[in-house]
C-alpha cells in the first residue's frame, strides 16, 4: 500500500513510485522511456 503521507516533496514522488513499481514508465519523450525505478536511481 501506498504511504501517500511522505509525498511532502516533489523528490519523494519518484522514489515512492520507484520502490512500489519500479518497471511502470514516469516519462515517455520521443523514442525514450525512462521507467520509475531508473529515474529515482538518476535523480537519487
Amino acid at each position: 500500500m501506498s504511504d501517500v503521507a511522505c509525498l511532502t516533496r516533489m523528490a519523494n514522488v519518484s522514489r515512492l513510485h520507484g520502490r512500489e513499481r519500479p518497471y511502470a514508465i514516469a516519462s515517455d519523450f520521443k523514442d525514450r522511456a525512462t521507467s520509475f525505478g531508473e529515474l529515482d536511481r538518476r535523480a537519487s
